[in-house]
């Protein structure tokens, strides 16, 4: 059996995002990039979950994951409302934990189905 390289640094380090996700595992790409959908308006579509969760924790230290933020929309109703978290200091941050969040139930829910119907 094929092991997978280590994930990039970054996402392995300090901030526990993705940290109930491995995202070399496409199971839980698809997830993260489905949950991804429910909260972005847009973002470049060729992206794999790996290189979104780099550009919405970048800092401006990681120039590349930074500028590749900029290419990232989210929801309407997070940039609109002003008493909404998105007005924080880092409002992606924000993001990427509520897609997180979403991929890490639909990978417990697929974990559940699957033992209920086995």
């Amino acid at each position: 059996m094929d092991t997978l390289p280590p994930p990039p640094a970054v996402i392995k380090v300090s901030y526990d995002y993705a940290q109930g996700l491995d995202l070399r595992n496409p199971i839980h790409a698809a997830a993260y990039l489905k949950a991804a959908s429910h909260f972005l308006s847009s973002w470049p579509q060729e992206w794999e979950a790996g290189k979104l969760c780099l550009a919405l924790i970048a800092d401006e230290e990681d120039v590349g994951a930074f500028a590749d933020r900029q290419k990232i929309v989210p929801w309407d109703v997070f940039a609109r409302s002003p008493a909404h978290p998105m007005d924080e200091d880092d409002p992606w941050h924000f993001v990427e934990d509520l897609i997180n969040g979403l991929a890490e139930d639909f990978l417990i829910f697929l974990s559940e189905t699957l033992s209920e119907n086995a």
